[in-house]
This record gives C-alpha cells, sequence and structure tokens, in this order.
C-alpha cells in the first residue's frame, strides 16, 4: 500500500515560514483579519494561508468569529487551517486591537519581535504560516476545523524535536535561519497532520480515511494508478465490498463521491505537472487518464477557474 498522504502533500505544494516572534505581558487583547488581507504581502498571488501559532511560554485565549475559543498554554500549536480572522488575549472577553499595524513595514531581514501589553505575566508565541493554493486544497486538508490544537510535548518527541528547531532558529536568527525555518515549517505541518489523523476515531474525521480498511485501499488504488479508467464498480471490486456499501463509506469519510474525488486528483496532478514541466497541455492530459484535450481543458477550468494555459503562467509568476 503506498504512502497516500506522502502523494497528496507532494502534489499540493506547500511552503512556509516564521512571520515573527510575540512577547505579550498581561494585561494584553489582539486581533489579525482573515488572511486574504495580508497573504498577498508575503506570497506573490496567494489568497490565503494556513496560520500556526507556536505557545513557547504561557497561556492564553484564541477565538474566532464564529465564537469557537480555545485556551492555549506552553507546549500548544494553534494551527488555523482556513486562515480565519482571530483574536487572542491573556483572558477571554477583552475587545482587541489590530495586531497589523504594530508590525514593522516590510521587507524583514529576519522575524521580528513584537512586544505588547502591560507588565504582568508574559506570553511568547512564534507566528507563522504555510502556504497552499486553495484550488488545490485536498479534501483531506479542506475539512479540518477552523482551529485545530496541538500538543507539541514530551509525549510527542518527533514534533517536539521539531518545534523546538523552530523556536530555537527563529530566535538565535542564525545564518541560513530563513531556508531553515522554510523547511522546517514544511516538517512540522506533516508532523501535525499525523498526530491529528492518530487523534481521531475511524469515521469520524476525513483524514481517518487513510486508516479506514476500505476506503484506505481505495486511496491507495486509486493514487497508484490515477490514469486508470476506475469506475465504482470496479473499486468495489478491488477492496471487497458491495457497491452501494462502498460507495456511501467513501462518501461519508470523504466528502466527496469515489469518481469526483478521482476527478479532482486528476487535476492537482495536472495542475503540478503544468507549474513543473514544460509537457504539452495535451501530453498531460493523456498522463492523467484524459483522452482528449479539450474535455481535460474544460474539466481543469471547471476545477480551478482556469484554464491550463493560464493558470501555468500564473504558478510560473509566483
Amino acid at each position: 500500500m503506498m504512502d497516500v498522504l506522502s502523494d497528496i502533500l507532494g502534489a499540493v505544494r506547500i511552503s512556509g515560514s516564521v512571520l515573527f516572534q510575540a512577547e505579550f505581558c498581561a494585561p494584553w487583547a489582539l486581533s489579525s483579519p482573515h488572511t486574504q488581507v495580508f497573504a498577498p504581502m508575503f506570497v506573490a498571488n496567494a489568497r490565503r494561508m494556513i496560520l500556526f501559532h507556536i505557545i513557547a511560554e504561557g497561556h492564553c485565549y484564541a477565538e474566532t468569529e464564529d465564537g469557537a475559543r480555545l485556551e492555549l498554554a506552553a507546549g500548544d500549536i494553534l494551527v488555523l487551517p482556513y486562515g480565519d480572522a482571530l483574536a487572542m488575549a491573556d483572558r477571554p472577553g477583552k475587545k482587541p486591537e489590530p495586531v497589523l499595524p504594530l508590525l514593522p513595514p516590510l521587507p524583514w531581514e529576519k522575524p521580528p519581535v513584537l512586544r505588547h501589553g502591560g507588565n504582568g505575566d508574559m506570553t511568547r508565541i512564534v507566528c507563522g504560516f504555510l502556504h497552499a493554493d486553495e484550488a488545490l486544497l485536498h479534501p483531506m486538508l479542506a475539512r479540518m476545523p477552523a482551529m485545530l490544537r496541538i500538543r507539541w510535548g514530551e509525549h510527542q518527541p518527533r514534533l517536539q524535536g521539531v518545534v523546538s528547531y523552530v523556536i530555537e532558529e527563529a530566535t538565535a536568527a542564525r545564518p541560513g535561519a530563513a531556508c531553515l525555518l522554510t523547511r522546517l515549517a514544511d516538517i512540522m505541518f506533516v508532523e501535525i497532520l499525523r498526530q491529528y489523523a492518530e487523534q481521531q476515531e475511524a469515521g469520524d474525521n476525513v483524514l481517518a480515511a487513510l486508516r479506514d480498511p476500505v476506503v484506505g485501499r481505495a486511496l491507495a488504488l486509486i493514487h497508484r494508478e490515477p490514469a486508470r479508467p476506475w469506475t465504482v464498480d470496479h473499486l468495489a471490486g478491488e477492496v471487497a465490498a458491495s457497491r452501494s456499501t462502498f460507495a456511501e463509506h467513501f462518501s461519508r469519510l470523504l466528502g466527496v463521491p469515489p469518481i469526483q474525488y478521482l476527478a479532482n486528483w486528476r487535476i492537482q496532478l495536472a495542475a503540478r505537472r503544468l507549474a513543473d514541466t514544460a509537457d504539452s497541455t495535451a501530453a498531460i492530459a493523456a498522463q492523467i487518464g484524459y483522452e482528449s484535450e479539450p474535455a481535460f481543458n474544460r474539466a481543469f477550468k471547471r476545477h480551478t477557474g482556469l484554464p491550463p494555459a493560464a493558470w501555468r503562467r500564473q504558478a510560473r509568476r509566483a
């Protein structure tokens, strides 16, 4: 069985880094807008970003616009998969002030340190982002909660090692830190996804599909041979399940029917090849299982909003 998660993350280009360090002393309360507001400042043509906040010291509260609230402490990572607007404070119920005007003007040679608040207890946070074009966000990454809390303490040694390295490099600002932080942010995100998947009960979250004996095997087959002319009947037979049971189970875990998942995955593969290779559109269409270039062009534009040639130009500019 192939590693489906690695295949997905290989097709969805994710890059990230640390934005700034924060030292907030109580009392304090700050807010940040949706990343649509500031994503293009950091990544050309970006429409949104995945944000992460590593709580290195102290404690705080985080709340989204819809009222969801989490209490955070040292050893937590807060992830905002959709880049939602967020308010953070030393205590709940405070009116926050905007954080963007407090930051120094771009460009930054190294992650700045933002100091704010009063004379009380300090909360130290390392704030960063991951960028993935939203048109390519995979169903497994697009159905996560608006706020995700992951522990990185001693009971998670791999993640603890990566996060400790991120904090060290962000703080020391040694030569080569920018390159290292980009790589570390990518590794940290994969570890976060792993831990998140392991925390879910089978059937309760889409990432649990990877561990499901029926759906996981079907995913492995689709990812191993994406150009094969799969049908629901064929996939059900391969995983030894009835057609109706397989289709219902697949749709429940992934939020899309099997053939729609296959179509979406083919487009993701095509988008990556358009960005990374000089292959013609016709060649890419054949590589992912389309019998004609016009049919591929229509499907690609329906999925991404752009024809293949325009997508290629935009991806290369970015």
